[in-house]
């Protein structure tokens, strides 16, 4: 037993205070005050003391939980509740509660009450109650269980759709349905939960099995053919007998070749439906008979019309259905089947039909098709203009022109077609030249500006053929003038690119940028004067040094000479030196935003360099000539001398320790100074001196003389220095950024100093010291060594590729794929294939066992691709974004379903392509074919429907149904004609059943278009204005109502609204019929209106509360129950109330409000008594306030509407009630 408590605030009593009180500025009383309950306790209600405010109750906040309470009998539990725990755990009764409750997130308290019954209460939120209420009932009550037997055919229904019945069903009573298998003959549902709540699911199934048995199927087997003519024109007769009967018939479509219809409802209708259905079968199959006609396959499409509208129209004038065979099939017979009477008709509109359109055929040389169009289609559009109804169809291969339309517009048009074509060919010619495909893009030139150039000089036509085609023919179109003037200047072009010359000059490639120049200025001084010449420099970061030349021979020699001198002038002003400054002063020689060494190189027409702040390097390389560098160097080291406090400072020290300061090679000094920025003199042995020098800044000489200092003291302590190699390529790795990783061996070995040699060292590039104690010493030499293993186990292996493979192996997804699989890094050479000497090593870098692993499948890769073919596949350049899919998505899936490459045109090629471009497809035969297939389907496809203008903007407002629905739904594309263009033509473009989806889509919503339509019908009607306010009603639940009621809309004339009616119209928008029918029922309701009468009676002010009753349900009832309107009036203290309806029925009503007086008599003898008795008014004051109208604090209104002396105020003068409406107060007073 559950039960559910839901925690709602109780009102307290009421206070109300019956005589009214002078205050000097009451406050409005509350609606409970104003308003008490009726029925309540006969206590008399307590007083207020004058002037003292109402107490306000606050609102309580709605909970969000709920309580169930569940209740097992004790012979019902499955556990004891009482049974003792074991070492003073918890028994299982209390476990299972506990792991229920932090399961489902909810409290949960259990208790045994006095006859032994388990009673578990669970609280919080509702669904996580539920799920826990089900938990307690299947783990801690016995389960019981029921089988019921029920028919096979009923098991779908109780199940539901995706098993929706079937699990609220067990969510309700907290039970396990079992239904047997598809497979089995069973019939038996098997119920597993606690006994009270399987017998209330047993009934439940039940119920739905005899609901379903109260209905039939049945199939009726009509033959096919008779299947129109049983549904009648436009399905009217199967639409009649489902309206009349209320069953469901099934007529299959065209497409489905079944002789039968199926028939499904209540037992009774469906018999009904079946007997006339055959009976209309049977009397067609006596009545009507079959007529044939042989009409050619090209005139059928024209005969059946648009979307079927003629064989419609047919049929509705005839009741003829016309049977024309599937296009597929090569069969020219019609076949007319209805009422014998009616078949020659019925024949003389198919031929009607089908002659009204033809197709005839134009043949004229492909080559002047282009001409016969004119520029963008210029002669064939103003052909259309003139005969609308006629289409001209252009093959892209073949001569003959396809014109389809009415037979005297088709002729017409093809005779103008055919004379334009004789004017055009006695007019223009064509030539071909023939240019080598190399010579093809010079022709073009950038852009295709040479190309465009010679057109506009000679006025023809020049087409190139495609890059890949490999054609050498330049057709030439145009006047006999035009095409020899084109045909010269392409033919001197050719020749003159054939006595060019191409010749290459090796320049160092880091003087490249220098003879090129800032913006490429150097390289227009250059050429000034060799207007024939074209320079070609290699990428940069390629290893190639040649510069290829191009042009007239003798230019090109002249060129190389110049680039040559250009070349030693580069090399005299590149001479470089180096100027040591002190890191820390690095930024002052640079300057703010780089202003001093600007201007430094600015005077002295020099390129300085200045290390970046990371490296640990002091010299600042200076570039150019060599006084020029002199003066540049002398200006930073002036500069140096200026800012900085650069000190020298000597200290003295035992000339046996300078060998330690020193080291082996200098490499213990050189450290201190690149480490310190600080320059260190140690005198030869030969001078016998025991002074060190130190110059630099301050704190870094000190910092020297400390560090000099240590390592004479720790020699002095027999120190070791400690000799080992590591391999100088990893000395950058021991080193780390900043000197991180040296700092970091140096403190955990404990050594003074650990020094590796400068890298710019000629001699012993692996010699490593180590200084400090020998423990010290031999722990960084381990260390070190340990992190050379690490580095080792990073090989590096070269492996011989042919570099015309390197396209296909630097693809994103290959090598990507293989870098990450075996952690490998492959580094091809750049633009090997574009250099005269060619690289053919690719480096492989990573573990051993993965680069091992990577050449393999590189190697396996190359044998692949030698193996591999190129096929092509030509499409138009505007398919290929639809093809390549957003981000390449679609290609990159082909290419890793069927494992090939694939190339697509450069969008430069696509733009200057007139024609088709082709895509290469490079791999094995057999997956080349399959790629090239898979490729064919994603080419976009457009087709035209028509569909007239009137319900274009339909489609385009429709957000359900429209064409932004449908694009989005199946991924077409859909361009609907400007208004002005004034065409019924639809276009749409996409994949083949992305279009053809669309297409179904836009056929099937025509109807919902056309409904829309004719919704847009309008109509007004005349009602005088005081008849308004009752047809609105309150709320506009009158108004809302024939709305709904005939689904159109309502519009009333508004004040200072722009609608465009005037006072006593009202206008109806909608269906006409609808329009029409409500338009009568709201005149019915106008003359009921107008013979109701409005009468005055006295009921004392005090029973108008009685009269009320709570929340307004008293004169709500009166109302509904003789179809009145009451209405009270505003000032409390009247006694006048207004009936207003039937003369009979207000009549009966006011009988009904004077029985209500009596029934309260006791009411008013108490009101008058109190009155007697109440202090007589005091005299007013002269400043009063304005009387003020009745107010109440809390009322339902007072949410979202004004209060009543906003309403008052804005009230006009009281008229007629027929006219004002009901003029109820409080809570029942219009809105």
């Amino acid at each position: 037993m559950s039960d559910q408590v839901n925690d709602i605030p109780v009102p307290s009593e009421p206070v109300q205070d019956p005589l009214p009180q002078e205050v000097p500025e009451p406050a409005p009383m509350t609606y409970a005050e104003a308003f008490p309950s009726l029925g309540g306790s006969s206590a008399a209600p307590a007083r207020r003391a004058q002037g003292q405010r109402p107490r306000i109750r606050a609102v309580q906040p709605r909970k969000t939980t709920t309580t169930a309470v569940v209740e097992i009998p004790k012979e019902e539990q499955r556990f004891s509740a009482t049974e003792k725990s074991r070492g003073g755990s918890r028994n299982r009764v209390e476990r299972f509660v506990s792991e229920i409750a932090v399961k489902h997130r909810v409290q949960i308290k259990q208790h045994v009450n006095r006859a032994g019954s388990l009673v578990v209460r669970i609280e919080g939120k509702p669904d996580a109650v539920v799920e826990a209420k089900k938990q307690v009932l299947s783990r801690l009550q016995t389960q019981a269980s029921i089988e019921i037997d029920i028919p096979k055919e009923h098991h779908r229904y109780i199940i539901g759709p995706e098993g929706s019945n079937l699990k609220a069903l067990s969510a309700k009573y907290a039970v396990r349905v079992f239904m047997p298998k598809n497979n089995e003959a069973s019939q038996t549902i098997k119920i597993v939960g606690t006994a009270v709540n399987c017998r209330k699911a047993a009934q439940d199934i039940q119920h739905i099995s005899f609901e379903r048995a109260k209905t039939d199927h049945r199939k009726l087997q009509i033959s096919k053919a008779y299947h129109p003519l049983v549904a009648g024109p436009g399905n009217a007769t199967i639409k009649r007998i489902m309206e009349q009967t209320g069953v469901k018939i099934h007529v299959p479509p065209p497409a489905v070749e079944k002789d039968e219809v199926t028939v499904t409802g209540e037992r009774a209708a469906v018999a009904r439906a079946c007997d006339e259905l055959m009976q209309i079968y049977n009397d067609k199959r006596e009545s009507c008979g079959e007529l044939t006609a042989e009409i050619p396959r090209t005139q059928h499409r024209f005969l059946i019309g648009p979307k079927g509208a003629n064989l419609r129209e047919i049929n509705e004038k005839t009741g003829v259905v016309v049977e024309v065979p599937h296009p597929d099939k090569d069969d020219n017979t019609i076949i007319l089947r209805g009422e014998r009477a009616n078949l020659v008709q019925a024949l003389t509109l198919v031929y009607e039909f089908a002659n009204k359109i033809v197709v005839k055929k134009l043949s004229v040389p492909q080559w002047l098709h282009k001409h016969v169009l004119g520029k963008k289609g210029e002669n064939a559009r103003k052909l259309r203009e003139e005969r609308p109804k006629v289409h001209i169809q252009f093959p892209k291969e073949g001569d003959e022109i396809e014109i389809e339309g009415p037979p005297e517009d088709v002729d017409v048009v093809r005779d103008s077609l055919r004379a334009l074509a004789d004017e055009l060919q006695r007019t223009l010619t064509f030539s071909d030249v023939r240019v080598e495909p190399k010579y093809h893009p010079y022709i073009i030139g950038q852009s295709g500006s040479t190309i465009n150039e010679i057109r506009a000089k000679s006025g023809a036509t020049i087409d190139i053929p495609a890059n890949n085609s490999g054609s050498d023919r330049v057709r030439v179109e145009g006047t006999p003038e035009a095409v020899a003037k084109a045909v010269s200047l392409v033919s001197d072009m050719a020749t003159k690119l054939r006595n060019q010359k191409t010749d290459k000059v090796s320049v160092p490639s880091n003087l490249h940028s220098q003879i090129i120049g800032a913006g490429g200025d150097g390289l227009r001084k250059l050429l000034q004067g060799y207007d024939s010449v074209s320079l070609n420099f290699p990428d940069r970061g390629s290893d190639s040094e040649e510069i290829l030349i191009r042009g007239d021979k003798k230019q090109v020699d002249a060129v190389i000479a110049a680039i040559k001198e250009r070349v030693r002038d580069i090399e005299a002003s590149n001479y470089s030196d180096t100027v040591h400054v002190f890191r820390k002063f690095h930024p002052d020689i640079i300057g703010k935003g780089g202003e001093t060494i600007n201007r430094i190189r600015n005077e002295t027409n020099t390129r300085i360099n200045v290390p970046a702040a990371e490296e640990e390097n002091d010299y600042i390389t200076i570039v150019g000539y060599k006084q020029d560098v002199e003066k540049a160097k002398q200006a930073i080291l002036d500069i140096q001398q200026k800012v900085g406090k650069i000190v020298t400072e000597t200290m003295e020290v035992d000339s046996k320790y300078h060998p330690t300061i020193r080291g082996t090679q200098n490499r213990i000094q050189q450290s201190l100074e690149s480490e310190l920025s600080v320059q260190i003199t140690v005198p030869m042995a030969k001078e016998k001196s025991n002074t060190v020098t130190i110059r630099g800044p301050s704190e870094s000489v000190a910092e020297a003389k400390k560090a000099i200092q240590r390592l004479a003291c720790d020699e002095a302590l027999n120190s070791t220095t400690l000799e080992f190699t590591a391999p100088h390529k990893y000395h950058r790795h021991l080193i780390g950024q900043r000197s991180a990783t040296l700092k970091r061996l140096v403190e955990e070995s404990g050594v003074i100093r650990l020094v590796f040699p400068p890298a710019r060292a000629k001699k012993d590039k692996d010699l490593v010291l180590a200084i400090g104690s020998k423990d010290a010493c031999e722990k960084a030499k381990q260390l070190v060594h340990d992190r050379v293993q690490e580095l080792e186990k990073v090989v590096t292996e070269v492996v011989i590729i042919d570099p015309k493979f390197y396209s296909a192996l630097r693809s994103r997804q290959f090598s990507r794929h293989l870098g990450e699989s075996n952690n490998v890094s492959i580094r091809f050479p750049r633009n090997a294939e574009d250099a005269e000497v060619v690289d053919d090593k690719v480096v492989v870098r990573g573990p051993r066992e993965g680069v091992a692993t990577a050449i393999e499948k590189l190697k396996a890769r190359v044998d692949e691709l030698e193996r591999s073919v190129t096929k092509e596949m030509p499409v138009k350049p505007s398919s290929i974004p639809s093809i390549m899919g957003s981000g390449g998505s679609n290609v990159q899936k082909v290419c890793a379903d069927f494992s090939v490459d694939i190339d697509v045109p450069s969008r430069e090629d696509r733009d200057q392509a007139e024609g088709e471009v082709n895509l290469k497809v490079t791999g094995l035969p057999e997956n080349c074919d399959a790629a090239l297939a898979a490729l064919q389907e994603l080419v976009p496809i457009e087709e035209e429907i028509e569909v007239p203008r009137n319900l274009h903007r339909f489609m385009i407002i429709d957000k359900e149904n429209g064409i932004r629905a449908i694009q989005a739904e199946h991924k077409a594309r859909i361009d609907i004609p400007r208004a002005e263009e004034e065409s019924d033509k639809i276009v749409i473009r996409g994949l083949a059943p992305q279009v053809a989806a669309a297409k179904a889509a836009l056929e099937a919503n025509m109807q919902i278009f056309k409904d829309a339509l004719r919704k847009t019908f309008s109509m007004t009607m005349e009602v005088h204005p005081e008849f308004h306010t009752d047809l609105i009603g309150k709320r506009g639940a009158n108004v809302n109502a024939l709305r709904k009621k005939f689904d159109v809309r309502i519009d009333f004339p508004r004040k200072g609204g722009n609608t465009g009616l005037e006072p006593n119209e009202i206008r109806l928008t909608g269906f006409e019929e609808d329009c029409k029918a409500c338009a009568d029922d709201i005149t019915a309701t106008v003359e009921t209106l107008k013979s109701h009468v409005v009468k005055e009676i006295d009921i004392h002010h005090a029973v108008h509360g009685k009269i009320i009753g709570p929340r307004g349900s008293g004169v709500r009832n009166l109302q509904e129950t003789y179809g009145v309107r009451i209405n009270f009036p505003a000032d409390k203290s009247s006694d006048v109330l207004t009936v207003t309806g039937p003369e009979d029925k207000v009549d009966e009503c006011i009988d009904q409000l004077f029985l209500v007086q009596e029934e309260n008599e006791d009411l008013i003898e108490d009101y008058q008594d109190v009155g007697r008795h109440a202090a007589p008014s005091r005299p007013k004051k002269q400043n009063k306030p304005k009387d003020q109208a009745f107010q109440v604090r809390d009322a339902p209104w007072q949410g979202s509407y004004p209060t009543l002396e906003a309403q008052q105020a804005q009230q006009p003068p009281q008229q007629h009630p027929t006219a004002q409406g009901p003029t109820l107060m409080g809570a029942w007073a219009r809105k």
